[in-house]
This record gives structure tokens, sequence and C-alpha cells, in this order.
């Protein structure tokens, strides 16, 4: 009786952790590993003590939870039982990411994966395989990310909730590209399964991600997701899938001038560290108070808040995070007039946004450095500095009048509105149109002088503009091996 009871609870806490229920969630855990040694199951007290460890970790004790869940695959190991064992192995997995130890956290769910397809628990090795993306996503590893969405998507035996995992993930990578279209689908998927079906890690990364797209698409509809997503972070109150979402709002609030809407996303991280002071949560703490003071003026407390911001995320591998945060605070430290450490900085961003194929950030970086006056051919290469150039239309018969990268399926352009015409194509904001001045004068701010010549860069590049031209555009090409194909929506 006290066994079935056992589990029971476990299948209750799994649900409630999944909802963003975590405080629930762990009593239930506690009390399943009650149950579980008064029947005498020690596979679930292990499994109960495995849970327990990560959600301790998600409500911000990663030292205590990453302990209890080793606790808990080590009772696991001693039943040798596959299914127990590659469950801990996974809880243990979820502890060591809600701690943000990402390259441990992919070893332990590798393992949990090995495990099950060596003695066939396929159920859970799909379940482990699935959840891998996420972590690998949040390391910066996106190619490996997208090639495990593109591997569960393929499967016709993949259930619906591994399915909208992979969409989610891959939905997200592809709009952090710069691909608005082909995400738009997916993540509106996948959003609306997570919001209808109470998982939160789901439903949030692809509000996120839908939010981007509004964006991209410059069609008026960001603030509003953006604001819907604080409302749902502050009522559930998960500090893990929705950290680098609010650090991303803080900043689109920032640029937009929305200060009741940055005041609100900083409330609502303030609520996150008076529950999990982890230093990922106080880093987007940080983050959305560099904002605050950057709206505000005052460009040292902005730059002393984004340089916390960095130091925190220093033992973490959030690359993507980390280089967002170190593009805000080169605009502070260029504000403050340390025109050298504010180049270097944006320059270091720029640089991780490339390696990722995170497009619109790289752009962004670029753009804040021509608007330093930085000859930005000079430094990131050629290819960055076209980016930033207005495009030159084709003629129908032209060669090079096709886009190179359309697929033979691949459904017609919407038509173009007059802006896009008169901007090559992308929304063109001010800002964007000043910087491709500055590259078309060759990086010369309009008040006329000429800047000197720097060199001995401390982050030169010995490969120069060509070498470093087709370094971006080998990267773009490899990455394409693994991008998910979805049916327009």
């Amino acid at each position: 009786m006290r066994g079935e009871a056992a589990a029971e609870r476990l299948a209750l806490a799994d649900q409630l952790k999944s909802a963003a229920l975590l405080s629930k969630g762990l009593d239930q855990a506690m009390a399943a590993a009650e149950d579980a040694e008064a029947a005498g199951r020690t596979d679930l007290k292990a499994r109960a003590l495995a849970m327990q460890g990560s959600l301790c970790s998600a409500l911000g004790d990663g030292r205590r939870g990453v302990q209890l869940a080793r606790s808990g695959l080590e009772l696991a190991l001693t039943v040798q039982l596959p299914e127990t064992t590659g469950e801990a192995y996974y809880e243990l997995g979820e502890a060591l990411g809600y701690a943000a130890d990402y390259p441990a956290a992919a070893d332990a769910i590798d393992s949990a994966i090995e495990l099950c397809r060596a003695h066939g628990v396929t159920e859970l090795g799909r379940v482990c395989f699935t959840c891998l993306s996420p972590v690998v996503r949040l390391m910066g590893e996106w190619d490996r990310s997208l090639a495990i969405c593109g591997e569960v998507l393929g499967d016709d035996h993949t259930p619906q909730v591994l399915r909208m995992v992979a969409e989610e993930e891959s939905g997200l990578i592809t709009v952090l590209r710069g691909d608005p279209r082909h995400a738009r689908g997916p993540l509106r998927r996948s959003a609306a399964f997570g919001r209808g079906n109470e998982v939160f890690g789901m439903e949030v990364g692809a509000t996120w991600g839908l939010a981007m797209v509004a964006e991209l698409d410059d069609d008026g509809t960001a603030p509003h997701t953006v604001s819907a997503m604080l409302e749902r972070c502050l009522l559930k109150r998960e500090w893990h899938y929705a950290l680098p979402a609010l650090r991303w709002a803080a900043t689109f609030l920032a640029e937009q001038g929305d200060g009741g809407g940055l005041a609100q996303c900083h409330r609502v991280l303030a609520t996150a560290a008076t529950q999990n002071s982890s230093p990922k949560v106080l880093a987007a703490l940080a983050h959305a108070g560099g904002e605050l003071a950057l709206a505000d003026g005052d460009t040292a407390q902005a730059a002393a808040h984004f340089g916390r911001a960095v130091d925190l995320l220093r033992d973490v591998k959030a690359p993507y995070e980390r280089a967002l945060t170190q593009l805000r605070r080169g605009a502070a430290l260029a504000g403050e007039g340390n025109r050298d450490a504010a180049v270097s900085t944006v320059t270091s961003a720029y640089r991780t946004a490339r390696q990722l194929g995170a497009k619109p950030l790289a752009r962004t970086c670029a753009t804040r450095l021509a608007e330093m006056g930085e000859q930005v051919d000079r430094r990131l290469g050629r290819l960055a500095a076209r980016a930033l150039e207005p495009r030159r239309s084709h003629s129908p018969g032209e060669r090079g009048a096709a886009p190179a990268c359309r697929r033979p399926d691949q459904p017609p352009d919407r038509p173009r509105t007059l802006r896009q015409h008169t901007h090559g194509g992308h929304a063109c904001t001010p800002r964007t149109r000043k910087a491709r001045l500055l590259v078309a004068s060759g990086g010369r701010p309009a008040g006329g002088g000429t800047r000197p010549d720097r060199s001995g860069r401390p982050d030169g590049d010995p490969r120069g503009a060509a070498a470093e031209s087709t370094a971006i555009a080998g990267h773009e090409h490899g990455k394409a091996t693994h991008v998910v194909s979805f049916a327009p929506a």
C-alpha cells in the first residue's frame, strides 16, 4: 500500500515540476521517500531522493540538490534495475542543469541515454535524449541541439510532448540565428502546447522565441508578447528556463524606451533573487539593473552592473547570455567615454555571436562598433561590414537574383513593404542607417575628422579580413547540416 502511494506521489511530483510548481513537487517527493522507506522499496526511494535533488536545485539550493540526486543514484546502483538507475542519472542531470553546471548535466544525461539504449529502456531513453537538447543549447552547442531535435522529429514513434520539446528548442535556435520565417510555426505550436499542458519550460522558451520573431518581423506585437511573458514568469516563479528570456526582455524593453516594462522586468528578477540566490539569477538581475541605470543616463552605474553580471557568469558556460551582457556593457563603457574598453568588450561579444551563428546579435554588435567610429571591416572582417551596407537589388535576369539558400520546395517570399524595399529587405532602424553611413564613410564619424589608425589592437586577428570572411562563410555553410525543416505554419 505504501509502495503504491510512493509511486503515485512520484508521478505527481514530476507533473508539478513540469508545471513549475516546485515547492509542491518537493513536498510530494519527500513524502514519496518516506512511503518508499516504509514499504521497503529501495528502487522507489532512490527515485524519490533523485527527484528531491533536482527540485532542490531548481529552487536555488544547487549544492544540496546535487548531493541528494547523487545519493539517489548511488542507491539506485545497488538495486541494479536499469530503469531506476536511468531515471536517477536523468534527475542528477536535471539537478546539475538547474545549478548551471551544463557540461556535467549533459554528461549525466548522456549516461542515462547510454544505459537505456544498452538495456532496451526505450521510453525513458527517448525522454532523456530529447531533454538533452535544452541543456546543450544553453551551453552554446546549438548545432548539437538541432541535430537532436532533427532525430526526435524524424522518428514516427516520438510522443507528442517530446515532439513539442524538439519544436520549441529548434524553433528557438532558428530565430536566435535570424530566421523568423521558419521558426514561427514550431514556436507557435510549442507555446500553445506548453501553456495548455502546463509545461512551463516549453511555454516560456517558445514565448521568448515568438517575441524575437515579432521583433525581427517588426510587426509591432513584440511588446505585448514580452508583457504577457513577464506576467507568466511572475505567476510561475520558475527561475531556470525563464532566465535567458528575462535577460533578453530587459534589453529589448530598454531599447524600446519602455521604462514601465523594464521596471516590471527588473521586479520579476528581484523576486527571483529573493527565492533563488544562485549566480545565474543574480547575473540576470544585475543585467536588468544595468539596463535601468543606462535608461536613467547613469553610465557609470550601468557599467558596474553589467560588469558584475559578466563576472557572475564567469563559471557558467552560457555564451549567448554572456555575449548579450557584454554588448550592453560596451554601450555603458562607451557612454562613460572609455572607448577602448567598449570596443574590446563589444568585439568579444561579436565573436561569440559569430561562433554561435547568432546573426541578429552579431549584426547589433557590428552596428554598435560602427557607431563608436570603428572601422567594422578592419575590426571584424569584410562580411560583418557588408551586413551593414544597403543591399543592391538585382534585375530579374541578373546573376544572383535568386537567394542562394532557397530550397526547391520553399514557398515564395511575402511581398516586401516599401520600407523593406528602400532598405534592402530588412527593417532598418535609424540606428542601423547611421551605422551604414559610418561604414560607407570608412568608419569616420559625421563630425568630419579622420580617426587615427589603431594598430596593435588587443584582439587583432592576424588572418586578415579575407580569412575572417571565409571563416564566417564556412560557419554558415557548416551549420546547414543540422537545420531542421518545418512545414509552413
